[in-house]
């Protein structure tokens, strides 16, 4: 059981990184689809599972502040700013409970 978690925590790590790199070119859609598949792909990987959440948790609070920033530039009256400011709040308070949550399995 040992060995198939270890696997399980390397397949992880590797689709992890892969959303890394989709984040850090502010490829959010892929990034969030490979976070997501890590659970489906690698169940007994507790530890990537438990990164997945956080990393998500960043990619989701940095593409509402993306939004954001583009509503201002564009500043329209129908965009409600108000609302968007509550999601970049969301995120950020989501992040920070999760962080605050993680374990190391």
């Amino acid at each position: 059981a040992l060995i198939e978690r270890e696997k399980a925590e390397l397949g992880g790590a590797q689709l992890l990184s892969q959303a890394r790199e989709a984040f850090v070119t502010a490829n959010y859609t892929t990034a969030v689809a490979l976070i997501d598949s890590i659970r489906n792909a690698f169940p007994l990987a507790f530890n990537a599972r438990e990164e997945g959440i956080l990393l998500k948790d960043s990619v989701l609070l940095e593409q509402a502040r993306e939004e954001l920033r583009n509503a201002k530039d564009i500043a329209g009256d129908s965009i409600d700013m108000e609302e968007l400011h509550m999601k970049v709040t969301f995120y950020e308070r989501k992040l920070l409970h999760d962080l605050d949550q993680k374990q190391t399995h």
